[in-house]
């Protein structure tokens, strides 16, 4: 199945919402506990994604027969380094490579920006994704939710190929 990847559209926001919960819906309570994935979803809000934007963030939507099945979000730092804010994929959309389409897109760009590394605080759930794509782990965090809980998480880089 073929997927569309495009910048964020006004009225986009729904969808990225309801992309959002489902895939932190999903995680494996081995991983995260059903409390915490409650917590890290707790407080979503489509203007939260328009707030994100205003703050600089960039968003891109990977899109499947007009329905959106995933996006990205990303900064451009000073500091020559691009931030991944944000890469989440629909379950029923997951292990189809729109997850990987949607990382190397952010990151062209942020290339084109002037970026020369990359980094992304990523879930546990996530980190198998990562360190296949050639990430390194350079940090282990805590992540506050919006709902209070703390989640484990890492801080995952990787260097500008040149």
């Amino acid at each position: 199945m073929a997927h569309q990847i495009r910048p964020y559209r006004p009225g986009d926001a729904p969808g990225i919402l309801a992309v959002h919960r489902r895939s932190i819906m999903a995680i494996s309570t081995e991983i995260y506990s059903s409390a915490e994935l409650e917590s890290w979803h707790h407080g979503k809000t489509e203007e939260g994604y328009l707030h994100a934007m205003a703050e600089g963030e960039t968003f891109l939507v990977g899109e499947d027969a007009n329905s959106i099945a995933g996006f990205s979000s990303f900064k451009y730092h000073t500091d020559r380094t691009g931030q991944i804010c944000g890469l989440y994929v629909d379950p029923k959309a997951q292990g189809i490579g729109l997850g990987y389409a949607l990382l190397r897109r952010s990151e062209d760009q942020l290339r084109h920006l002037g970026a020369l590394r990359f980094m992304i605080e990523a879930s546990l759930a996530a980190i198998p994704f990562y360190l296949r794509v050639g990430y390194t782990i350079t940090a282990e965090l805590t992540h506050q939710t919006r709902g209070g809980l703390p989640l484990a998480i890492c801080r995952v880089e990787r260097e500008l190929d040149l």
